[in-house]
């Protein structure tokens, strides 16, 4: 269901937590998603 799919990230990493940070090879090869970033001066 997910393949093909994005992953939209709004904004950056959360004061630095590792925890909220995206492993875009996951994504990619494993899900088959795409990692798509907002910036928060875009809202």
């Amino acid at each position: 269901m997910m393949k093909g799919k994005s992953y939209v990230s709004m904004g950056s990493v959360s004061m630095g937590i590792a925890g909220s940070m995206i492993q875009e090879d996951f994504f990619q090869d494993y899900l088959g998603m795409r990692n798509e970033y907002v910036d928060m001066s875009e809202f």
